[in-house]
């Protein structure tokens, strides 16, 4: 913590004229180019930032990377240059995130008065959305496991861990902490990879999806489970009743117990990983519930089987993890709804989404468009994403809202 509070004494950071706008709404990235001297102290770490002459904020600044400032939010009026200033406004974030947890998820925190299904797996916090850039806090009934991505952030982590394991109390189940950090944010501030487990170490994470047994993937992607399409998973369970259903890229086969829960009659996953397709056997079991696997890349797998389903569901990997991909992806993704169409029966359902950050909204959905025109078929748009309430989004930051989804009727 002394090198990230070592920087907080410097001179305020101050912004070139007629860069103050985006700020001054509060948008929480601020990208080198927008500073006076970007580059006058060569530490990551806290610094304020000044505008039209006043301390405006304090934000997490790293001067080696391009987007180097992030804003902590409503901190004009502390001096974090002060350790137990610092603590304070951390541990406040916490307790904040925590007290919208403990409303959304009323029947897990306040489970002897619980009146429906219980949800014990959710997103603690989300980043910029929650106040504190660069961090990512996934909650698996007791279990948070942490994604840290920038260098200022890493220099705060002790602090976070510290301020979680004395509101421990606030939990419903013991506390343990485990560190998965890695992704393309923390290869460009210089940072290695890291998983390393901060209290005792358990082998699995079991927690409740709306009733449903889950497995969190502690060897997986991200923190292990995709919390993030929980209202899309829930909403196809409401409609899969005697629905035979194909699910593409399944991973773990977290859709498709929601559409066997929600009554479908027959549901086949598709992933290439075999180790994958293993946990969704797993967890369908704890469910006694019954599914087909098959380990295949999804490419594969529909240019051979030409079945037709009532509900297909598309949920793949990122096409595009850079701009520069961005014209490939277009092509894959509009392939693979060509294809994913095709397989839907005439009146049945299409749910098909993309996590690729480069690929707006409406440029996915003009590309499921090109692909039903490829495929012969007319679609009526049932429902847009509709975001895990867990994941809020600082309003003035666009970008944090990166998952597009469309529910299709298909003819």
């Amino acid at each position: 913590m002394n090198d990230i509070l070592d920087t907080a004494t410097l001179p305020p950071l101050k912004l070139k004229k007629g860069k103050e706008a985006p700020f001054i709404r509060n948008h929480p990235w601020l990208f080198s180019g927008a500073l006076e001297d970007p580059a006058s102290d060569g530490r990551p770490g806290l610094r304020s930032l000044e505008i039209q002459g006043e301390i405006s904020a304090w934000v997490m600044y790293n001067p080696a990377v391009s987007l180097c400032a992030r804003l902590l939010p409503r901190t004009a009026h502390l001096d974090l240059s002060q350790a137990d200033t610092l603590r304070y406004y951390l541990d406040d974030r916490l307790r904040g995130a925590i007290e919208l947890r403990r409303r959304l998820f009323t029947n897990y925190f306040r489970q002897h008065e619980a009146r429906g299904p219980i949800t014990s797996g959710f997103r603690l916090i989300n980043a910029e959305g929650d106040g504190l850039p660069g961090i990512i806090l996934d909650y698996y009934d007791g279990l948070i496991v942490a994604q840290v991505s920038t260098a200022v952030a890493e220099g705060l982590w002790p602090l976070i861990r510290r301020s979680l394991l004395d509101l421990s109390a606030e939990f419903p189940a013991p506390l343990r902490i485990l560190e998965r950090s890695d992704g393309a944010f923390r290869r460009a501030e210089n940072l290695p990879a890291r998983r390393q487990w901060f209290t005792e170490e358990i082998q699995e994470a079991w927690f409740l999806e709306n009733g449903i047994k889950m497995l969190c993937d502690l060897e997986g992607q991200k923190t292990g489970f995709f919390l993030d399409m929980r209202n899309m998973r829930e909403l196809l369970g409401q409609v899969a009743l005697d629905a035979d259903v194909l699910n593409l890229y399944s991973y773990t086969g977290a859709f498709g117990l929601h559409c066997l829960k929600g009554g479908a009659r027959r549901v086949v996953q598709v992933d290439r990983s075999s180790r994958a397709l293993e946990l969704a056997r797993r967890m369908a079991d704890a469910n006694e519930l019954v599914s087909e696997y098959h380990s295949v890349d999804v490419d594969e797998y529909l240019k051979n089987e030409s079945q037709q389903f009532d509900i297909v569901i598309s949920d793949p990997p990122a096409f595009a993890k850079k701009k520069g991909d961005v014209k490939s992806a277009a092509r894959a993704y509009r392939e693979l709804n060509r294809r994913a169409l095709e397989r839907t029966v005439p009146g049945g359902m299409l749910l098909t989404c993309s996590c690729s950050h480069f690929i707006t909204e409406d440029h996915f959905a003009s590309l499921v468009m090109e692909a039903a025109t490829l495929a012969g078929r007319q679609s009526q748009i049932l429902s847009h994403h509709r975001p895990a309430l867990c994941h809020p989004v600082a309003l003035p930051h666009r970008e944090g809202s990166y998952l597009k989804s469309l529910l299709l009727r298909v003819y």
